[in-house]
């Protein structure tokens, strides 16, 4: 079964995940549960591998690559320590798929979680947040690029992509208007 099968169900309007601070505290119930699941499928010497959620998509129902109109890139420049995420912005009609007419924005995240997932306490995450952009466009076609530094912390990494419509400033309650992907993932010594 896989792992995003296991996981718990979405947990309604107003608990959504990596919006503010309050909301969090629900992401780390599920961040902890895949690490419950990932020490069921840990290497031979005991250790957990973060890496193997690569290409985790968090909405199995409304897989974020669906959500998004087009494609996105996104870099590791392991040299300069910046992840970086790219995406065009249509003049019109945006660049993620508008579900109902109260959605008049949404915006993009970029998350680093880092550190030892076996130690209490012991991850760290960090994000950035991309302005917000109307589904009905300004009439020019523009770019959306945001680049999240980091300092390297012993342990393992996941870099992940979110996407969010809004409905009057919100993040929109149904599960079909935002999406968490895993992009990478590996470890740092």
């Amino acid at each position: 079964m896989p792992i995003r099968d296991k996981l718990p169900p979405y947990p309604g309007p107003g608990r959504d995940a990596f919006t503010r601070s309050r909301e969090g505290e629900y992401w780390r119930v599920i961040f902890n549960k895949m690490l419950a699941l990932l020490r069921n499928r840990s290497k031979g010497d005991g250790r957990l591998d973060l890496s193997l959620l690569k290409e985790l998509d968090l909405e199995k129902d409304y897989p974020l690559r669906k959500l998004i109109r087009g494609g996105f890139q996104w870099q590791h420049d392991t040299g300069n320590h910046i992840f970086r995420f790219r995406i065009q912005i249509p003049e019109h009609n945006g660049a993620l798929l508008r579900q109902n007419k109260r959605m008049n924005s949404y915006r993009f995240i970029i998350l680093l979680v880092q550190g030892n997932p076996e130690q209490e306490g012991a991850m760290q995450l960090k994000s950035i947040e991309s302005e917000e952009y109307t589904f009905a466009g300004t009439g020019i076609a523009t770019e959306c690029l945001l680049e999240l530094p980091y300092a390297p912390v012993p342990g393992q990494w996941l870099f992940c992509l979110r996407a969010e419509a809004l409905e009057e400033g919100r993040v929109a309650a149904h599960p079909k208007s935002k999406g968490l992907l895993v992009l990478d993932g590996g470890r740092w010594e």
